[in-house]
């Protein structure tokens, strides 16, 4: 028998009742009147969770409601209604350490998908994806930078060629995923650079051929962007960041300003570490590629050292360029120039600029 309030749905009066189940069948009485209120054969019933000590409510088919603060006969209700149906969140409440242990195995699980599960998902996929698309995607890619960022290559003609035939003679084009193209352009915004496109075109800027002492840094240069390509690192890098935006925009819910923070910000750091990781993988292709053209490693020391000086602010005080480069080495895509050319060893070629 449990006692409390019984509501008929039809009005708001409120009934001191009791209620009853014996052999399937269920019973609401007035406490006074002893009137049957409800009656119910076997009755689907939706009983709310226990949360603590408040009240409970019973709803019925017909829109009536039973509340009452008497839970432990509730549960025992609920229990011969629905056996299977445990009280979870009143059974969690009051059980912190496996609630604990449960939370910090979620994290555990997350950490090692971000960490390990979605960058290899993603250089599956990437493997997966024909090589036609590649190029299509690389193509459209450039033409967008051509009207924004890039302008025509300043080099002459000859040079330009030069270089294309020295980097193309060092690969065996059958014997890569992707056919390799080298172009030239000159952009003021990017300054001595060199990119590659998921299509298999590596571009080099102006400054960055001008910035060389050396041939053989650019084929430096040449070997880490062929890197890049050949790992996919474009296309894992935008299947990560939409597997980590999805994902954390469907923890957090509706982005408002504080959502678009809260959802770019993981991406946006995470995203840094994949691409450290991107970085590295290309540079030990750099590595071996010299390595197996008899190039001598030094010359990516040469030109990366050369780069960091030119792109490197020169009225920052030593104290504080120290700090700025232990900023520079967390919220960076790049791992510090000395960490990346420590494998290359030392600079093969000095020269003033």
């Amino acid at each position: 028998m449990i006692e409390g309030n019984f509501f008929t749905g039809s009005s708001s009066k409120r009934h001191n009742a009791e209620l009853s189940l014996a052999n399937g069948l269920l019973l609401v009485k007035d406490t006074v009147s002893k009137q049957v209120l409800l009656q119910l054969n076997r009755p689907t019933l939706a009983i709310s969770a226990r949360v603590g000590n408040t009240v409970r409510a019973i709803s019925f088919d017909d829109g009536s409601k039973f509340e009452t603060l008497d839970n432990d006969a509730v549960d025992t209700l609920q229990a011969e209604i629905a056996p299977s149906k445990q009280h979870w969140l009143y059974w969690l409440e009051n059980h912190y350490p496996i609630i604990m242990a449960m939370l910090a195995t979620i994290i555990v699980i997350t950490w090692l998908s971000i960490q390990y599960g979605i960058p290899a998902g993603a250089k599956w996929l990437a493997y997966k994806v024909p090589a036609s698309l590649y190029a299509g995607a690389g193509d459209s890619t450039l033409k967008y930078m051509d009207k924004s960022i890039l302008n025509p290559s300043q080099l002459p003609e000859q040079r330009q060629q030069a270089l294309r035939e020295k980097f193309l003679s060092l690969i065996d084009q059958s014997s890569l995923s992707i056919p390799i193209r080298v172009e030239f352009r000159n952009s003021e915004l990017m300054g001595a650079n060199a990119f590659a496109l998921p299509s298999g075109m590596i571009v080099f800027t102006d400054d960055m051929v001008n910035l060389s002492c050396d041939d053989q840094e650019l084929t430096a240069i040449f070997g880490h962007e062929l890197g890049h390509i050949e790992y996919r690192h474009t296309v894992r890098s935008m299947i990560q960041s939409s597997v980590i935006a999805f994902t954390t925009v469907m923890l957090v819910g509706d982005a408002s300003f504080l959502g678009e923070v809260v959802v770019g910000l993981p991406t946006f750091l995470l995203e840094m570490d994949y691409s450290r990781d991107f970085e590295r993988e290309a540079d030990d292709y750099a590595y071996h590629f010299l390595q197996t053209n008899n190039i001598n490693p030094g010359f990516f020391t040469s030109i990366m050292n050369r780069m960091e000086t030119v792109h490197r602010p020169t009225n920052t005080a030593s104290s504080e360029q120290a700090d700025l480069d232990r900023v520079e080495g967390y919220f960076s895509s790049h791992p510090l120039t000395e960490q990346r050319t420590q494998q290359f060893g030392e600079a093969a070629v000095q020269c003033e600029m």
